[in-house]
């Protein structure tokens, strides 16, 4: 058995350096996924689940220049799922900005004798702002109002570009 040495060193946002007796290497990463070049010159590419010691290494670049695709999708995948299990009301969110599913909310108006039912539909206005948004458009700001739909083009608030909002 031989004499080893490393010394890691944290210079925040995500890279650290490495001192070792075969030199320094580097690396950037976040929880789920790491980035290294050793000191010898290879990458390698980690890939873990936070918080169970499970992980998996592969050499995906060296000084012979070999590249591998396999890890970095499945690197992409296993963030995606700790994403959603996170945060699954955020990741709704995300399929609603994309207009996968309306972000409007429906009141049905009871109806009167001899009337059909009809549904009003709501948007989002904020106190000083001239647009009128679906609820969970990105640009709305915490003190949203909601209001009709006629109500806002009545009071000359025009559709936000952004979350697309319905007009008549």
């Amino acid at each position: 058995m031989g004499f080893n040495f490393r010394k890691s060193f944290n210079l925040g946002k995500g890279f650290k350096t490495t001192v070792s007796k075969s030199g320094v290497g580097y690396s950037w990463g976040t929880k789920g996924f790491r980035i290294t070049k050793t000191a010898k010159g290879d990458i390698k590419n980690t890939f873990s689940i936070p918080g169970t010691g499970i992980s998996y290494t592969q050499n995906v670049g060296s000084k012979k220049g070999k590249f591998k695709i396999f890890p970095i999708i499945l690197a992409l995948l296993v963030l995606g799922a700790i994403a959603i299990f996170k945060n699954p009301k955020g990741f709704q969110d995300i399929f609603k900005n994309f207009g996968l599913k309306n972000g409007l909310t429906t009141e049905e108006s009871r109806p009167s004798s001899g009337e059909t039912a009809s549904k009003e539909i709501f948007v989002y206005v904020s106190a000083s702002g001239k647009k009128y948004h679906v609820e969970s458009c990105g640009t709305l700001k915490e003190n949203k109002n909601k209001i009709s739909l006629d109500k806002a083009i009545s009071e000359k608030y025009e559709p936000c570009k952004i979350c697309n909002p319905p007009v008549r």
